[in-house]
């Protein structure tokens, strides 16, 4: 028979702080518990543990003020938290939050206002973790199948931080399962960093998720890794993942990593989008590991930007495609496929417009295409081709300054080259 709890604290400080520091610690061990706590004041603590073998419970962790700390665990130690929902809401500066337990490994940072969903060997489906931040210098960590064997399938995570140099996290299979996930992560202010991770380390799995990381501001960083190795961690696979970072602004960097050092992450779709100058995007598929099947896609709109997108690099990477579009001036493209490997059957496309930009693309294998357009004037193209029966076609349109490099070894390739206007 099920049993149903419903617990809420409410901890009010009312200015001053002789009425600070307030903690609340709720644990609930039970099918369908409900724990609210609201906390209004400088340096407060709140723990909710709804731990092993509870199902379709809910924690709503409410804090204003400065300073404040915010864990909930749902899930853990070989029981099972499945169809549960956690929402915490901060407004204020530096808060943070806490690990939820003494015994989880060093390696992996836990910080900030912290959900964890299926943790230690447990069982977490059909979970929804929110996180929101107003404020600056917070940080905010949401976990969904985490270390020893855990499964985390059919989660939603969902993190959106306002203001200057936060840090987030969203991590789903790490060291454990996570199939069919979601996960979001939104920053407005400048000097921020976002990390979302889906498949990490030995005998992780995460399939057929997404990951969407926006970022608005200066000088953020914004990374999206599906199927990557870590430290003393072994290789995870994160194939059919789907992981997109858009960035408004300056002095950006965006990075989306599928299959890395040993992961594999087939049939993948890594995306980076900015708008702005002095930008860095990188686009890696199959990084030491494989990712065939993938496509890699490089957007920029502004000056002074960088792209690069690596598929099959010291691994392989088989029916990819990846594109380059870059739209100013002074822009930098470097497309790169199978190279250190052989990656065949791969299409790779630079398109520039705008004066002084240079694209450059190398191919390692058999039955490539590599094409280059640019428009305008001054720019650079060089295109290296290593393998049989590749394609190279470059097209440059402006009136002055352009100069084209093709160079190509092995059997039936072809090369088309067109200046001028």
């Amino acid at each position: 028979m099920n049993r149903s709890y419903t617990v809420v604290a409410v901890l009010l400080a009312w200015g001053g702080t002789a009425a600070a520091q307030n903690t609340s610690t709720l644990t609930q061990a039970g099918d369908d518990a409900t724990a609210t706590v609201v906390q209004a004041g400088e340096a407060n603590t709140s723990i909710v543990d709804q731990a092993a073998g509870s199902d379709g419970n809910t924690a709503a962790v409410r804090q204003s003020g400065d300073d404040g700390t915010v864990t909930v665990e749902q899930g853990s130690f070989e029981g099972s938290a499945d169809d549960n929902m956690a929402t915490v809401t901060q407004t204020g500066d530096d808060n943070s939050g806490t690990d939820p337990s003494p015994t989880f490994p060093s390696t992996v940072a836990m910080r900030g206002a912290a959900v964890f969903q299926g943790v230690a060997g447990a069982e977490a489906d059909g979970n929804a973790a929110a996180i929101t931040q107003d404020g600056d210098d917070n940080t905010a960590n949401v976990s969904q199948g985490l270390f020893g064997s855990s499964h985390a399938a059919g989660n939603t995570a969902m993190v959106n931080q306002l203001g200057d140099e936060g840090e987030a996290f969203v991590s789903q299979g790490v060291n454990g399962d996570a199939q069919d996930n979601t996960a979001s992560l939104t920053q407005a202010g400048d000097g921020s960093y976002a990390n979302i991770t889906q498949g990490l380390g030995s005998a992780s799995t995460a399939e057929a998720n997404a990951a969407t990381l926006a970022q608005d501001g200066d000088g953020n960083v914004g990374q999206v890794a599906q199927g990557a190795d870590r430290a003393a961690f072994g290789a995870g696979d994160a194939d059919g993942n789907t992981g997109t970072v858009g960035q408004t602004g300056d002095d950006n960097v965006a990075l989306v990593n599928q299959g890395l050092d040993g992961g594999s992450a087939d049939g993948s779709d890594g995306r980076a989008v900015q708008a702005g100058d002095g930008n860095t995007a990188r686009v890696g598929q199959g990084f030491g590991g494989h990712s065939d099947g993938s496509t890699g896609t490089v957007s920029q709109a502004g000056d002074d930007n960088t792209a690069r997108i690596l598929q099959g690099a010291g691994g392989s990477a088989d029916d990819t495609e990846a594109t380059i579009t870059q739209a100013g001036d002074g822009n930098l493209a470097d497309l790169e496929q199978g190279v250190g490997a052989d990656a065949d059957t791969n299409t790779g496309t630079v398109r520039q417009t705008g004066d002084d930009n240079a694209a450059t693309i190398a191919q390692s294998g058999d039955d490539n295409a590599a094409g280059v357009t640019q428009s305008d004037d001054d720019h650079v193209s060089v295109v290296s081709q290593a393998g049989d029966d590749n394609t190279a076609l470059l097209t440059q349109f402006g009136d002055d300054g352009q100069s084209s490099e093709i160079y190509q070894s092995g059997d039936g390739n072809a090369v088309t080259i067109t200046q001028g206007n």
